[in-house]
């Protein structure tokens, strides 16, 4: 992993991989990320570490949103989407993993319609109700 990943985009040294990070990160980790679930599929420890620590930071985030909406005691929904998602049965099942921990009384579900319209949707429904 330590020199397929600089590879993978071009770069000839970490120190240029870094500076390619800082000046666009959401395109060099969209690169990145292919082969890192390769690597995991395929056994690769470092690659598994590193996606298991994505699926722990994500799970966090979840579990933050859920306190700052006052449901970490209640039941509530929790829809995964994103590319992330479907492309490692590795990467899954870390995310599921963490996430039961982060957030234990959420019923998951999948996300049955695009992000936006699940949002349009529901400020019709707090429309409807004002």
């Amino acid at each position: 992993m330590g020199k397929k990943i600089p590879s993978e985009i071009g770069a000839t040294a970490w120190p240029d991989l870094q500076s390619r990070v800082y000046a666009a990160p959401d395109e060099v980790f969209s690169r990145l990320f292919p082969a890192v679930l390769q690597a995991a599929e395929e056994g690769d420890a470092m690659a598994r570490s590193l996606l298991d620590d994505c699926a722990a930071a994500l799970a966090e985030l979840g579990s933050d949103l859920a306190e700052r909406l006052q449901l970490q005691s209640q039941e509530f929904r929790l829809a995964k989407t994103g590319g992330m998602l479907g492309r490692s049965a590795y990467f899954d099942e870390r995310l599921d993993c963490h996430l039961r921990k982060a957030a234990p009384v959420a019923k998951y579900s999948d996300l049955q319609l695009s992000p936006a319209e699940a949002a349009a949707h529901l400020a019709l429904q707090v429309l409807q109700t004002a």
